[in-house]
């Protein structure tokens, strides 16, 4: 048992997050599925490894690592304005995945404490979004115009404040060419927020 979880921690120790069937394919068969399943519980019960969600595991207890188990992701809306400096609020982290989810807040580590917004999105919406380094970790972020749009797509409001603060990072030709996607709807609703809050003058605030 002791070797194999020494080829646990030499493998996956450098990944953000990795499942139970990465670490049985990489093992090959050197050991059961009951045995394994004991051994990756006596590892988390000794906080040697984390269990983020059912089956994905990680060496690194930080929310920002939750995304990875809900990959493909990008981290956006209230969470991306944090990342970029649009803000310097700490909200919970905004997941924004491909992947269908049940539930709209998840648990992580199985601690109260710990817990993540999920919000699907379409793949041909899957985009508008780059690496920040951010706590640490360079991770993928939504830019100005996909978190505008988010925040219309998923019917979340920003306050007067907050909207002008995040219109004025927003590049009207780069909104309008993601806008070219959406529905009618969504690009008059973004474009009238946009409109109406990017030409307040930030010495208003």
């Amino acid at each position: 048992m002791t070797s194999v979880m020494g080829k646990i921690i030499e493998r996956f120790s450098s990944y953000p997050v990795f499942t139970y069937s990465d670490i049985k394919l990489y093992l090959g068969g050197v050991i059961d599925d009951n045995s394994l399943r004991v051994l990756l519980s006596y590892m988390t019960s000794k906080k040697k490894l984390y269990r983020v969600r059912k089956a994905s595991y990680t060496f690194k207890k930080d929310e920002m690592m939750a995304g990875y188990a809900f990959e493909p992701f990008y981290f956006g809306l209230f969470f991306a304005m944090t990342c970029r400096g649009v803000w310097d609020q700490l909200p919970h982290v905004c997941i924004v995945t491909t992947k269908q989810v049940r539930k709209s807040r998840v648990g992580l580590f199985r601690e109260e404490d710990f817990w993540v917004d999920l919000h699907h999105v379409p793949f041909k919406y899957f985009f508008g979004f780059s690496s920040v380094f951010y706590n640490g970790f360079e991770v993928p972020v939504s830019d100005a115009e996909k978190t505008l749009i988010d925040f219309v797509y998923f019917k979340t409001t920003l306050s007067s404040d907050d909207y002008a603060l995040l219109c004025r990072r927003v590049d009207r030709n780069k909104l309008v060419k993601y806008l070219s996607v959406y529905d009618d709807k969504t690009r008059k609703s973004v474009l009238k927020i946009f409109e109406k809050y990017s030409v307040l003058q930030e010495s208003h605030y």
